[in-house]
């Protein structure tokens, strides 16, 4: 059997203990492979096919769809596998709070995304399709097209508040170019870098045209949301919001106003981090954790995977605050894994935006490894009782 891609897995799993099996979509009818972690669950999916996952989980995707449990999905941006220190990769990695939920909870160790690349990963991801099957197999092809079922839409209809925040890259940009070809056919060959795609062109394929209610999407020092960091309302279709600070700060800011807005209901929330990826930028309190002698670009990548890093422990804080860890299923995974370089000159970080990104990744290392994944809950009775048996296998 082949190896369930982490989106595939990512989709069903939400189908079960969101929506329950009677509508999940699977690729090629059946489950292929999970990840085999160390608790029975993971063990036990894994390696039985789709007819003995519905007569298993039938009673208990019912009982869960009926608690509607809270989802987040944490989606980061060119991390690779050496760049959480639970995969005891490296040595200068700092990562304490994914290192901690790994030991406690589920750590995937055989999940792979569906590309190299990461529209159509996301694209992926947020369909639960292969992204082959509607043309989306490299960043030229966006946007995603709107006909195509996310996983955002499939839990607004069973009663979830879905948010994103973060990197989209799923709308049309000037490589699309067949796109352009169709709908803005005066700049179709045009140099990209005189390709101009009109806002409103943009924004139709946006997160809100793909069942996200609310949302905080941009990359960095410019958002189109429909909530302040505050948690007060915007204008309901968006608005610009210029934000000059660190982008992984805010970025995690807007998710704790989400979950600070919707905590009395279920949700759903797509967290985009863009980081580790270039352009490198990182702040003094995040460089001052690594101060031994090593190129400044490698200081700046741990800096970043450290912003993260603290960013999921102010979401699980929070959660915490709020009573809602036991009710809450955390994905946690990267887009298309980190860009493998064979040289690594460390030039200037803020002149150089395009250059290595200071990781270490390196293909001794890489080859063959999945992406960084994991799934946390801590719902503990709900979770051994009614997906802790051990199966066939």
């Amino acid at each position: 059997m082949c190896v369930l891609t982490s989106s595939l897995l990512i989709s069903f799993f939400i189908d079960v203990v969101a929506i329950g099996m009677t509508n999940t979509r699977l690729e090629h009818g059946r489950v292929k492979q999970s990840v085999i972690g160390r608790r029975g669950f993971l063990r036990w999916m894994g390696l039985v096919a789709v007819g003995s996952v519905v007569s298993r989980l039938g009673a208990a995707s019912e009982e869960l769809a009926s608690s509607k449990p809270n989802i987040i999905v944490i989606l980061t941006d060119d991390q690779g596998w050496a760049d959480v220190g639970a995969h005891g990769q490296v040595s200068d990695i700092r990562t304490p709070q994914l290192d901690g939920l790994a030991a406690s909870e589920v750590r995937c160790t055989a999940g792979y995304i569906t590309a190299p690349q990461c529209s159509p990963s996301r694209a992926g991801l947020l369909t639960g399709r292969y992204q082959q099957r509607f043309g989306l197999e490299s960043i030229p092809d966006t946007p995603l097209p709107l006909e195509q079922v996310t996983v955002a839409e499939r839990l607004g209809g069973a009663g979830y508040t879905c948010g994103m925040v973060g990197k989209w890259h799923l709308d049309p940009n000037p490589t699309s170019a067949k796109w352009i070809a169709e709908n803005l056919p005066e700049m179709a060959g045009k140099p990209q870098r005189q390709v101009r795609i009109p806002e409103s062109a943009r924004l139709a394929y946006s997160p809100a045209a793909q069942g996200f209610d609310e949302f905080f999407q941009g990359q960095m020092n410019r958002y189109w949301a429909n909530y302040d960091l505050t948690g007060k309302d915007l204008r309901c279709h968006g608005e610009w919001v210029n934000d000059k600070r660190y982008r992984l700060d805010v970025q995690t800011e807007a998710v704790l106003a989400f979950i600070q807005r919707n905590r009395s209901k279920p949700f759903f929330l797509y967290l985009a981090y863009f980081g580790p990826h270039t352009p490198l930028e990182a702040t003094p309190q995040y460089l001052a954790r690594f101060v031994s002698p090593m190129p400044e670009r490698r200081r700046h990548a741990l800096a970043m995977m450290a912003a993260i890093d603290d960013g999921v422990g102010r979401i699980v804080a929070q959660l915490g605050e709020y009573g809602l860890e036991d009710r809450t299923l955390i994905f946690f995974t990267s887009d298309n894994g980190a860009p493998l370089k064979m040289t690594k000159p460390d030039s200037a970080v803020t002149t150089d935006p395009g250059g290595w990104d200071g990781s270490l990744n390196d293909i001794g290392q890489a080859t063959g490894r999945p992406v960084v994944q994991a799934l946390f809950w801590t719902e503990r009775h709900t979770y051994r009782s009614l997906i802790g048996r051990k199966g066939p296998g």
